[in-house]
């Protein structure tokens, strides 16, 4: 549990990372007002493009992140190793590290749920390609959520118009789209050592349930486990796939795509793929993804 108050009842100190350009960001006086109602205290108030590590120098409790998932992991690459947890106010469009939290919600229905929330290890990937090493907190992959989100990425500068559910919508019909012109690829996977080749239409490493304008591929994927939940859609799918993102508009549906297990995966047969929202060239190379194991402490509201 971590409670309001620190050791001897002091009042918990709080790094705010705040993002104002997140797709449902709130004004930062609204963030700080009902942080202070809930009876913390706010140290240090820093933008996201800041020096998040550098602001652990004095005495902190907790880092606050106010963004989106970008904002998110970019923190939670900062302050890897500090010891000092992190908790996610979710202001961006799809929020899919927050929901894997149980922290979705407005500001107000999060901050309130800090109280009774536990510190719980968060695992990353680590993708190592042509491009050299990055990390990533939701997916990498291929296929279909790449070239999503490559198409919305090509329709920049895109106004971020409505309210977030307009936007997922939105972006969920384009996928759609995207879908109905995808070709599949014949793709390579080596999954912990085991080998597997065919014309797939998406393979995901997913390190948390769901990717892109949240779609949900891993339903029961687990936070700190160790080993990836690897998604993969063929032809035979594509039906399947488009049925899911037609009821995903309305913010409905679920899907069972077929999935592994695995901790090391090796992907071949792309010319680029998704880091996150990160979109990356491969170079006809293979790419190696692996688990690296409690990279950072986030606050959770699931039950154990």
């Amino acid at each position: 549990m971590f409670a309001r108050h620190g050791p001897g009842g002091r009042t918990v100190r709080v790094v705010l990372v705040h993002n104002d350009r997140a797709g449902g960001a709130s004004d930062p006086d609204d963030v700080h007002a009902t942080l202070r109602a809930a009876g913390h205290e706010i140290v240090v108030h820093v933008d996201a493009a800041a020096d998040v590590r550098g602001a652990l120098s004095g005495a902190v409790d907790l880092v606050a992140v106010a963004g989106g998932d970008g904002t998110v992991r970019g923190t939670a690459l900062q302050i890897a190793g500090s010891g000092v947890p992190l908790a996610v106010i979710p202001l961006g469009t799809a929020n899919n590290i927050a929901a894997s939290l149980g922290m979705d919600g407005t500001v107000g229905d999060v901050v309130r749920r800090w109280e009774h929330a536990r510190r719980t290890p968060f695992d990353m990937g680590v993708a190592r390609g042509p491009w050299g090493e990055r990390r990533f907190c939701e997916s990498a992959g291929a296929g279909l959520v790449a070239e999503g989100i490559a198409t919305m990425d090509a329709e920049a500068p895109h106004p971020e118009e409505g309210d977030r559910y307009e936007m997922l919508g939105k972006a969920v019909r384009r996928f759609g789209e995207v879908l109905q012109e995808l070709r599949p690829r014949r793709c390579r996977l080596k999954l912990d050592g085991g080998e597997f080749e065919g014309e797939l239409l998406l393979v995901e490493v997913l390190n948390i349930r769901s990717v892109g304008p949240r779609l949900r591929f891993a339903p029961t994927s687990q936070l700190a486990d160790g080993l990836f939940d690897v998604v993969v859609a063929a032809e035979a799918e594509r039906e399947q796939l488009a049925e899911y993102l037609r009821e995903r508009e309305s913010g409905t549906g679920a899907i069972r795509l077929p999935m592994r297990r695995a901790a090391c995966v090796s992907i071949a047969g792309w010319d680029v793929m998704h880091l996150d929202d990160e979109m990356l060239s491969t170079q006809s190379e293979s790419v190696a993804v692996n688990v690296e194991r409690s990279v950072v402490e986030m606050l959770s509201a699931l039950p154990d």
